[in-house]
């Protein structure tokens, strides 16, 4: 794990991307306001398209049972959230510190 230390003016798309996941457990370095909605923008577009998913089958008369797909599904949005939820509240920590915010939760 690496410190993050991000500069203004320096973050892009894929910087922010690898800086969220690099900083998996890093609450003390710094988050600009362009690495912290880069990664938001991610976030949101990672997270919708399961529910798009799922949306477009219920829009298709699909009957969702609880079969393997359905299962597959809850596993997925499952692992999804286990997966970003650490990594989501070290950059929220990192960019309240940097807008003078506490950082505690």
């Amino acid at each position: 794990m690496r410190e993050i230390q991000e500069t203004p003016g320096q973050v892009t798309f894929k910087s922010a991307w690898r800086d969220y996941f690099k900083g998996y457990f890093d609450f003390t370095g710094r988050t600009t306001r362009t690495g912290y909605w880069w990664a938001m923008l991610i976030l949101m577009i990672v997270w919708f398209m399961p529910f798009f998913a799922l949306l477009f089958a219920q829009a298709a008369k699909v009957q969702l049972k609880m079969n393997g797909a359905l299962v597959l599904y809850i596993i997925v949005i499952g692992l999804l959230g286990v997966l970003t939820f650490i990594p989501t509240l070290a950059l929220s920590v990192r960019r309240y510190r940097d807008a003078g915010l506490t950082g505690r939760i």
